[in-house]
């Protein structure tokens, strides 16, 4: 903790003292910090608080946890000449249980053409949702933490592939098309038996379109892919459980109305054999006061009362058919203020009522899996330079 809060500090002290501006080591190359640290408390032991899925531990009932929010990243971009560049991406998390992990978020060769055509190759995040690349950029966003329990598909987040963009203008709308190809591969969380999924798919299609003008802007996507599902730690060997069908439709959108902003998104997923449909929704809005920006947030997920026939052998940590789903459903309430102070430093204090449905380990670590409610209040230092 001691060394948590020295590296924390040091961050902050570089920030005010840099005027909150990218470093240009070159006229070719430029890097780009973020980061939040904060501290989060919470009104139940049964239902735990987490600031991600992803991680093994919550923050239990009268506890004060400085870790949960934390994550600290560095981007960097290297113009390799006029139409091409590199950019890379690498952030440290905290994953629960005293853990941290490090990812290489993104990594691609960005080759810019003619007629606003433009091609990336290599690693970057699904684009499902506008916001998907900026998930862990706190300060990028209005709230506390990301609106939407999950940025990828089916249990992927990033893609390894290729990407073609056309851009221009019509009229006073900006039009952007995006497709995208390639390959992911995951591990779901360890669950409490020890077992864990891997999660690999090679066929990865994404096709999305942007229209942005002065009063807001929308992104709707199309998902599609088939998923290699392989249970680890039940037996021996691993347990090969076949493939399933992914697909998803997702929007997220944008409208300023007057002093208001409003911003939402949806999401529907269909996994084929391995659990009923989910939906993911939020919906905002935010007025700024000067440097005060008080908001209210909705969101939930939500699985279909659908029954989808029973895979063989344990259960993962996603709902699988069989029984009426009607009930997963986890719904958050939240309403803060975001104080932006100083450029590039934004404080902000968000107080969240969760509604957890049964038998879910989503946002909220759910001990007995009970139906239930918990709050949660968190004040955090998002940073970005």
């Amino acid at each position: 903790m001691k060394h948590r809060a020295l590296v924390a500090l040091g961050c902050l002290v570089s920030m005010l003292s840099t005027g909150a501006q990218s470093y240009e080591l070159s006229d070719s190359f430029r890097i780009n910090g973020f980061g939040t640290i904060g501290v989060s408390t919470n009104d139940s032991d049964r239902l735990q608080f987490r600031q991600s899925p992803e991680q093994t531990t919550g923050v239990g009932k009268a506890e004060f946890n400085f870790a949960v929010n934390d994550v600290a990243g560095l981007q960097g971009r290297y113009q390799l000449s006029e139409t091409l560049s590199i950019t890379a991406q690498g952030l440290v998390h905290y994953m629960g249980a005293d853990a941290w992990d490090g990812d290489l978020d993104w990594a691609y060769l960005t080759y810019e053409a003619p007629l606003g055509i433009s091609a990336r190759v290599g690693k970057f995040r699904f684009p499902n949702f506008r916001s998907s690349e900026l998930a862990y950029v706190g300060y990028a966003r209005t709230y506390a933490r990301p609106p939407l329990v999950f940025y990828g598909v089916g249990g992927y987040e990033n893609v390894l592939g290729a990407q073609i963009e056309y851009e221009r203008c019509v009229g006073p709308l900006d039009l952007g098309l995006q497709a995208t190809f390639g390959r992911s591969r995951n591990d779901s969380p360890i669950r409490g038996d020890g077992v864990h999924d891997e999660l690999e798919s090679d066929d990865i299609k994404i096709l999305s379109l942007r229209l942005e003008d002065s009063r807001g802007w929308l992104q709707v996507a199309y998902t599609e892919l088939t998923t290699e599902l392989t249970t680890i730690g039940v037996r021996p060997t691993p347990v090969d459980r076949g493939s399933a069908g992914v697909r998803m439709w997702s929007a997220e959108w944008q409208v300023r109305l007057g002093d208001f902003v409003h911003e939402g998104g949806y999401g529907k997923g269909l996994v084929d054999r391995v659990q009923p449909d989910e939906k993911v929704f939020y919906a905002s809005i935010a007025r700024p006061f000067g440097e005060f920006t008080p908001y209210l947030l909705y969101s939930y997920k939500r699985f279909s009362d659908v029954p989808g026939p029973q895979l063989p052998g344990p259960r993962t940590g996603m709902p699988r058919g069989g029984a009426d789903r009607s009930s997963i459903t986890d719904e958050i309430y939240s309403f803060g203020v975001r104080y932006d102070f100083r450029p590039g430093l934004a404080l902000k204090l968000q107080f969240d009522h969760v509604e957890v449905g049964a038998g879910t380990n989503r946002l909220s670590l759910n001990q007995t899996g009970e139906e239930g409610s918990h709050n949660a209040v968190s004040l955090l230092l998002d940073w970005m330079f």
